[in-house]
């Protein structure tokens, strides 16, 4: 059951993550923290949610490196983390997505928007705690009208594991800016907006 889901709102805005609570209590368990040290404390004590709404710009440890820190432990690095945050600007968004968010809301958002969008999210979270969780579909794949070199499908089947450029680039043994450029790839021929969208190709 969906009210048996936990999201976990990391915001250093008290009347933001009331605000956030209210929309999301009676849908999902929800639980926040005023910084991402104090997140991080939480999710050391075993805590696991399903999803993870996270703020940008924070005293201390800013949203990026919550990320990173998230993404460096074995514990953590699958909850999917998508950034709520005030930061507009194009910039701020393309490093959000490269750092490995699964998607990147901008501050204000209404209450059914927040709660389809949630909905949609954890249903690719579903996909990833399956068993082979992120499996691409590659005979469509092999049948798309450009479809990908060998190195742009080692590239997409990490993509769908939700790695960022960083984890890629090892995986891969290739710099970050060649990674990029494989993923730019990925994205064109797959006709996909963002990172995120690489579901459409799960099996």
């Amino acid at each position: 059951m969906e009210e048996e889901k936990r999201i976990l709102v990391i915001d250093d805005d008290p009347s933001f993550l009331k605000c956030v609570s209210e929309y999301l209590n009676g849908h999902y368990a929800v639980s926040v923290a005023k910084s991402g040290k104090a997140a991080l404390r939480l999710l050391g004590q075993g805590s696991c949610p399903d999803l993870i709404l996270l703020d940008i710009e924070m005293p201390g440890m800013d949203g990026y490196e919550v990320m990173k820190c998230l993404k460096d432990d074995p514990q953590t690095k699958r909850i999917p983390v998508v950034y709520l945050t005030g930061l507009h600007q194009e910039e701020y968004e393309t490093k959000g997505i490269d750092s490995g968010a699964l998607d990147f809301l901008r501050k204000p958002v209404s209450s059914q928007v927040l709660l389809v969008r949630i909905h949609n999210y954890l249903e690719i979270a579903r996909a990833l705690r399956s068993e082979g969780r992120g499996e691409l579909d590659e005979e469509r794949l092999a049948g798309l009208p450009r479809p990908l070199s060998s190195r742009e499908l080692e590239t997409a089947r990490l993509m769908a594991r939700f790695y960022t450029n960083e984890q890629i680039a090892g995986e891969l043994n290739v710099t970050v800016s060649r990674v990029k450029q494989l993923v730019a790839g990925v994205l064109d021929k797959l006709e996909l907006e963002k990172r995120s969208d690489i579901r459409k190709y799960f099996k």
